[in-house]
């Protein structure tokens, strides 16, 4: 669980940077969004995949974890 609230704070802060850079640079904070949004448009089939799996792969890992933890804990009461 603490690996997914890190994952999502860095996430925060990074899109916080870009967006921060942009006022900077006199944008608005609407412009400053567009240019986010509109930066993915020009993705492959190939980095979008890449980028779903590295966004999906912290959230995987703690679920797959809670998962085998359950398991254990059910073949320990059986016994």
């Amino acid at each position: 669980m603490r690996v997914l609230v890190v994952f999502i704070a860095i996430f925060f802060v990074s899109i916080s940077m870009l967006i921060v850079a942009d006022l900077l640079a006199g944008m608005t904070f609407r412009e400053a969004i567009t240019i986010l949004h509109k930066s993915f448009y020009v993705l492959t089939i190939a980095e979008l995949l890449i980028m779903a799996t590295a966004f999906t792969i912290p959230f995987i890992i703690p679920v797959l974890t809670f998962i085998r933890q359950k398991r254990k804990g059910n073949k320990r009461e059986s016994r």
